[in-house]
């Protein structure tokens, strides 16, 4: 009899063990479940505090709008917030003082909007393109030295191929494009481009 148990033992001994770490196995595939499950979350609620709700892009946008508007020629667009600083205003290559207080401003409304970023594009019909990229590139540093984190503002210029997209082309212009998850992506105007012109 002491023998059957013992075999008997030793037969079932295996299938417990057995047991036990798929018991084990499941018990950490489970964790890592969870884990995965809570990191998605964190991921969600962190995109979630990044991305405002509709309504507060809307509104972020339009007090951009209505703050530059008086200043530059402002268009609002599903790219973003578009301020034109015309050849005009530059000299040598370097922003007239008055302009320059001008981008100090947008400087200081893309500050005061989390989650902006800007790409600054100088256009030019000239063969090299070195004016365009000269004439953002200032812009650029107006813009960083009044506040705006280098990271989060870059420089481009642009020449012949970007001049035909544009009906009413103005060379040697600069467009500020203000855009990001804090305006959103759609236009106030609802589709149709909306141009708020400087006074002056």
């Amino acid at each position: 009899m002491g023998r059957i148990l013992a075999f008997g033992t030793i037969l079932i001994l295996p299938f417990t063990v057995w047991a036990q770490a798929l018991d084990s196995g499941t018990e950490e595939e489970a964790s890592s479940d969870r884990v995965l499950d809570y990191i998605s979350q964190v991921r969600h609620q962190r995109e979630a505090k990044t991305i405002p709700p509709p309504a507060v892009q809307r509104q972020s946008r339009k007090e951009i709008l209505e703050a530059l508007s008086p200043l530059l020629t402002t268009r609002d667009t599903p790219r973003g917030v578009v301020v034109t600083i015309p050849p005009t205003e530059f000299e040598a290559g370097k922003l007239r003082p008055d302009t320059s207080e001008k981008v100090a401003q947008v400087a200081a409304m893309v500050v005061a909007h989390p989650g902006v970023k800007v790409v600054v594009e100088g256009y030019s019909d000239s063969g090299n393109g070195e004016d365009a990229q000269s004439h953002a590139q200032a812009v650029r540093d107006k813009l960083i030295d009044t506040g705006v984190a280098p990271e989060t503002a870059r420089a481009v210029g642009y020449v012949k191929a970007r001049l035909a997209a544009s009906a009413r082309v103005d060379n040697g212009r600069v467009e500020i494009v203000i855009s990001g998850p804090a305006i959103g992506t759609v236009a106030l105007s609802a589709g149709r481009n909306e141009t708020l012109t400087s006074a002056r």
